[in-house]
Order: structure tokens, then C-alpha cells, then sequence
């Protein structure tokens, strides 16, 4: 009865010398009744827990009852798998007080293991609050994006604010066999990202693999703080025919105002095998593309591979209007590569501007 069960339980030596096929048998009540003794039972017992939907005894544990077990004891809860082999804890069925209290010691969340993690719910991650920092690269490693079940989507941006950039380069970075791979930071929700693109060393870090991952909504979002990519993470934007895929087109006004000439270099410049190639500026969208060229100095910059590629985008003859009187600051060697179609469309006030050399560089 309940005052037997109590009297029982109140003696630390008779919790020890309870076996686990006894605690499989016990009632909610009974593992509660337990309270902080429950610190006494074998790492058997604990792995003889059970959760599940309609018979939790792991979600009955309390949270003072969690507060008293070491990160060792809460690696055996419900871990006795088929045949008695230890396998993964079933912490992701304590109960959401149980949870808040593991979780708010840093040494148990520095103890969470990557296949923990992997189990863990997308309201029990954001529970960790900014003690995430405490996970192991290999527990960020395992968290997962999708469409049915996201936990990169519920980290929030008050826990990417306390990751450093070499931490966020592991989320959701395990790949088959274990393997460390690109993170999935495309993964993480508006708020989130804003966080991360917010501050220059995160921005700083992105890598050229983890650029091609990213949506273009994502790519506008960094907002100036562009101008903080590697050359690496420039060249890797992309741009392509579907709205959707096409970064480069992203890239805002303001976003080309911050960027040097060479950076502007860089944009989408890498080609096969890595190799550094033209950039792909013809993709800017005309807001960005009207903005570079008021730059006299971005003008100047503009090289003679660059120009014929203007031609390849269906704005081609608004891109060389747009230049308006700058045309005169393009070099003579860019100037001699304007293709007839680009000769044909410059104004007559273009014409005007521009130096007796550049006439006949261009034969104009």
C-alpha cells in the first residue's frame, strides 16, 4: 500500500536493491513516491524505465527528482533495450518540467549525446535555451531540417545569439556514416537567421558550401552585412532562371552600395572545379545593377570579360542604359568589349560623355 510503498522508498538502501525487472512493474505513483531517492537506484533500474504513449514512466519523473541524478545516472533512463543491451536514454520523454530542469545545468547538457539529440522534439529543443552553447559539436551535429520534423527550424535566435561560428558550423552537419559534412544552417527559421546574419563574425564564417544551401530571402537578409562574406562565399552565389534559386538576383541596392570593386569581383565567380572565373554581375536585379554602376569607381572596375556577359541577360540593353554618363568611366579595354548589340543600345548623351579614346576603343 502507499504508506508501505513510502516507508520502502524512504530508505536509501532498499532504492538500491531495487531490480530492474521490479521497477518495470512500478506504477507513476510509485516512481514519484520515489522522489529524490530515486538517485539510489542501480543504472539498471533506470534503464528498466519505460516510455512510451500510453505507459510513461519516464515522464513521470519529476524535476526534483532530475535535479538529484548525475549526467551519468540520466544516460541509463530507459535505455535497456531488447535482450538487456544499453542503448540510447529516453530523455526526450521526460516531461516538460523534467526537461526545463536537466536542461538548465549546463554539465547535463554538455552530456546530451549526439543520438539523444537526435531523438529530441522540436519544443523540447528551444526548451535548452541559451544552454544550447553547452552541446557537443557532435549533439549540434545531429539535429535535423525538414518539412515533417525540423529541429534546426526551432532553434531560436536567442540561442544562435550565444553559438559561436565554429558551433554553428556543425548544426545538423552529420552525414551518412557519421560523417562531418556542411551545415544545415539553411534550415534555421527567419528569426533565427536574422540573429546569425546580424553579427560580422557569424556572417564571416558562412562557407562557400553552406552558400549554395541557401534560400534567396536568405541572401537579402544578411542586409549590409554582406559585405563581411569571404570571397569564397561571394563566388559561390549563384544565379538561375527560376526566382526561387536565383541569389545573385537577391542581392539588394544597398547590399552592392557596401561592397568594394573587388568584391563585386567575386560574385558567382566560381566555376568547375572551384576556379576562380568571370563574375556573374549581369545578374544583379536592376535595383542593385543601377546602383553599381552610379559608382564611378565601380564603373572602372567593371572588367573586359564582364562586359560581353551583359549581353546574356534579357536586361542587357537597360544594363548598359543604366550606366548613363558613367559609361565614360569604363576602361578602354572594357570599352573595346562591348558587343554590337551593347554599341547599339548607348544614348545619345552616353555617346557624349565619353573620351575620344573610348570612341575608338569601342569604334563608336
Amino acid at each position: 500500500n502507499p504508506g508501505a510503498w513510502a516507508a520502502l522508498v524512504g530508505n536509501p538502501t532498499q532504492v538500491a536493491a531495487i531490480t530492474p525487472a521490479e521497477t518495470a512493474t512500478m506504477s507513476i505513483a510509485e516512481i514519484t513516491a520515489l522522489g529524490t531517492n530515486i538517485q539510489h537506484l542501480s543504472n539498471a533500474a533506470l534503464g528498466a524505465f519505460i516510455a512510451g504513449v500510453t505507459f510513461n514512466q519516464v515522464g513521470s519523473i519529476s524535476a526534483a527528482q532530475i535535479a538529484v541524478l548525475s549526467p551519468a545516472q540520466v544516460r541509463f533512463i530507459g535505455s535497456t533495450g531488447a535482450g538487456g543491451v544499453t542503448t540510447t536514454s529516453k530523455i526526450n520523454w521526460l516531461n516538460p518540467g523534467a526537461w526545463a530542469q536537466l536542461v538548465s545545468d549546463p554539465l547535463q547538457v554538455a552530456a546530451i549525446t549526439a543520438a539523444e539529440a537526435a531523438n529530441l522534439s522540436i519544443t523540447a529543443i528551444p526548451a535548452i535555451g541559451t544552454n544550447i552553447q553547452f552541446l557537443s559539436n557532435a549533439a549540434l551535429g545531429e539535429f535535423v531540417t525538414g518539412v515533417t520534423f525540423n529541429q534546426i527550424g526551432s532553434i531560436s535566435a536567442v540561442q544562435i545569439a550565444v553559438m559561436s561560428p565554429a558551433q554553428v558550423r556543425f548544426i545538423g552537419s552529420t552525414g551518412a556514416g557519421g560523417a562531418t559534412t556542411t551545415s544545415k544552417i539553411a534550415g534555421l527559421n527567419a528569426g533565427a537567421w536574422a540573429q546569425l546574419v546580424s553579427d560580422p563574425l557569424q556572417v564571416a564564417a558562412i562557407t562557400a558550401a553552406e552558400i549554395t544551401t541557401l534560400n534567396p530571402g536568405q541572401i537579402t537578409a544578411m542586409g549590409t552585412n554582406i559585405q563581411f562574406l569571404s570571397n569564397a562565399a561571394l563566388g559561390a552565389l549563384k544565379q538561375a532562371v527560376q526566382t526561387i534559386l536565383n541569389q545573385i538576383a537577391a542581392i539588394t541596392a544597398a547590399q552592392v552600395a557596401v561592397l568594394s570593386p573587388a568584391q563585386v569581383r567575386f560574385i558567382g565567380s566560381t566555376g568547375a572545379g572551384g576556379v576562380t572565373t568571370t563574375s556573374q554581375i549581369a545578374g544583379l536585379n536592376s535595383g542593385a545593377w543601377a546602383q553599381l554602376v552610379s559608382d564611378p569607381l565601380q564603373v572602372s572596375a567593371i572588367t573586359p570579360a564582364e562586359v560581353p556577359t551583359l549581353i546574356n541577360n534579357s536586361l542587357a540593353t537597360a544594363k548598359i542604359i543604366a550606366f548613363g554618363t558613367n559609361i565614360q568611366y569604363l576602361s578602354l579595354s572594357a570599352t573595346a568589349a562591348l558587343t554590337a548589340m551593347e554599341k547599339a543600345a548607348l544614348t545619345v548623351a552616353q555617346l557624349a560623355a565619353m573620351t575620344p579614346a573610348q570612341h575608338t576603343a569601342c569604334g563608336c
